[in-house]
């Protein structure tokens, strides 16, 4: 049975995507049988790269062959994935995700699931009904509470924006490892707010990556 983990973050446009190819490479280049996961994502390009291939593309360039990945639900739209589902008449189904999912962790030893967004993200809403990203990474968990790692910025405002979002997987039960900062530039107030969000949250940083940086990290303590 494959293990899995699950990256996150305090918002959209902060680097999981990146964060999560990085991860792949370097659990590549450490030997591991890993694949690449996500359930949906919006405003994809039809003449530019996907999430998916991004993320894919940096992993795979550790070599090895090809990495098993998929995402069910791809949306052009560019808007939260349960706006765009039912803009284009597709809305997520929850037994797609997770045969899809089963999918690529038959393949693998280990699966990387990067969410949508952020942590509080719509993914399907029909009647009354809301169907949120968190529902949806706890059935493919199920019956365990899935690890979790919150990518975040070091820029002004972070530390409101990653203690929320610690706050709020806390309460639904994520078991929450440790915190990746992106777009690190090592100045006073980017170190200051990672030492405010450690002493609030109570959580390790797990690394600091500069721009178009590479992961300094013990693949093995992502998993256990």
């Amino acid at each position: 049975m494959s293990k899995s983990i699950y990256i996150t973050a305090t918002g959209t446009e902060i680097g999981k995507t990146y964060i999560s190819g990085q991860i792949l490479k370097t659990m590549r280049e450490a030997g591991k049988n890993v694949g690449y996961f996500k359930p949906g994502l919006s405003g994809a390009d039809a003449n530019g790269e996907t999430d998916l291939g991004y993320a894919v593309r940096i992993g795979e360039s550790a070599g090895n062959g090809k990495i098993p990945s998929a995402c069910p639900y791809i949306y052009k739209t560019a808007v939260s994935p349960h706006l765009a589902g039912q803009i284009e008449k597709n809305p997520i189904d929850l037994d797609v995700v997770l045969k899809a999912y089963r999918q690529v962790a038959d393949k693998s030893d280990y699966v990387v699931i990067e969410g949508a967004g952020g942590a509080v993200c719509p993914i399907t809403f029909k009647g009354n009904k809301l169907i949120m990203l968190t529902d949806v990474v706890e059935a493919l968990f199920k019956p365990a509470k899935p690890k979790t790692i919150v990518v975040t910025s070091c820029k002004l405002g972070t530390i409101n924006m990653t203690y929320l979002t610690v706050e709020f997987l806390k309460s639904k039960g994520f078991d929450v490892k440790g915190i990746i900062f992106n777009q690190y530039k090592n100045g006073i107030m980017e170190d200051d707010n990672i030492k405010m969000i450690e002493c609030l949250t109570g959580l390790p940083t797990l690394d600091k990556v500069a721009d178009g940086g590479s992961l300094n990290i013990d693949v093995a303590k992502l998993w256990s």
